[in-house]
């Protein structure tokens, strides 16, 4: 609290809706998270600082709930990947299950036999492929480092890593940096999610096809910092709206149903926000991601 009081005598900052964690027993180390607001009150003069108010309001119970709900939603997303994971598996299930009954009747069917070994194959392949995408989806990770990051260095860095793949294609990348802020964040799944939202907009359009992709800071908002992704391809349709972020759900012939299922769930643990929807011109991704704070109370916290 010192060096709120420090910054606002000094440096005439202002505190709004801005989280901080403080330290409310040296013995045990013990720190809680509280939202801060200040505000300035001037002598009649107006040129000296006569008080500074400062409210705190304690953050425990809303991040315990949060906690809660966390924990609810995966067990609700374990549930929805069980499911879906199931219904993809039958249908090659099936496929291998038919051919196995016509084999006794078409084993001397050389052309029959090599059909049947070929799509077997195939579709063994197809179960193995779903498998692993799973089990290195839900693979529990060490504790990523949660560390300050630049989203206009990171989204540059994204694009260098894809430039062959957007080159391939003929696509041209229209940047806005309106802001340049910083996060606290775990650089290898932030850099994850954004670039499975990037790769999704690069299949999306056509050959010569455009990507928007904007960074804005809006102040007095508890998202403030928010990077929107657009294209010019055909847009999301009101059932990939409503599915989009669920695993396994693809429109495309030879998606995973993954990419924003994983985008999502990242940004969440970032306590962010992604939403999808279309404009004018085709479809957008908007993430909203909280202040960079150096008090952050989880600098390093496990990712789920």
């Amino acid at each position: 609290l010192n060096k709120v009081f420090e910054s606002e005598y000094k440096g005439g900052k202002s505190y709004a809706d801005e989280e901080i964690s403080i330290e409310v027993n040296k013995d045990e180390g013990k720190r809680v998270p509280v939202m801060i607001n200040t505000n300035v009150l001037y002598e009649e003069t107006g040129s000296e600082i006569r008080q500074v108010i400062c409210v705190l309001t304690d953050l425990t119970k809303l991040k315990e709930l949060e906690a809660e709900v966390r924990k609810a939603e995966r067990l609700a997303t374990m549930g929805l990947i069980a499911g879906e994971l199931a219904h993809e598996i039958k249908n090659p299930l099936v496929s291998v299950r038919t051919l196995a009954q016509l084999l006794p009747d078409k084993y001397e069917d050389e052309e029959f036999r090599n059909e049947f070994m070929t799509l077997a194959l195939k579709e063994i392949d197809r179960i193995d492929e779903m498998v692993n995408k799973l089990f290195n989806l839900t693979l529990k990770k060490e504790k990523g480092e949660y560390v300050k990051v630049s989203l206009s260095d990171l989204l540059e860095e994204i694009l260098e890593d894809m430039s062959m793949q957007l080159s391939a294609k003929r696509i041209q990348i229209i940047k806005k940096y309106l802001s340049q802020p910083n996060v606290l964040a775990d650089r290898v799944e932030l850099k994850k999610a954004f670039s499975n939202i990037i790769t999704n907009c690069t299949e999306a359009v056509d050959e010569k096809g455009k990507i928007y992709i904007d960074i804005v800071q809006k102040k007095n908002m508890r998202l403030p910092n928010v990077v929107t992704f657009k294209d010019n391809g055909p847009g999301f349709s009101e059932r990939s709206i409503e599915r989009a972020f669920d695993a396994f759900y693809t429109t495309k012939h030879k998606g995973s149903g993954l990419g924003l299922f994983v985008a999502y769930r990242v940004i969440r643990n970032h306590d962010g926000r992604i939403r999808i929807g279309n404009w004018e011109r085709g479809a957008m991704v908007t993430v909203g991601l909280p202040f960079y704070s150096q008090d952050h109370p989880d600098k390093s916290k496990k990712v789920h």
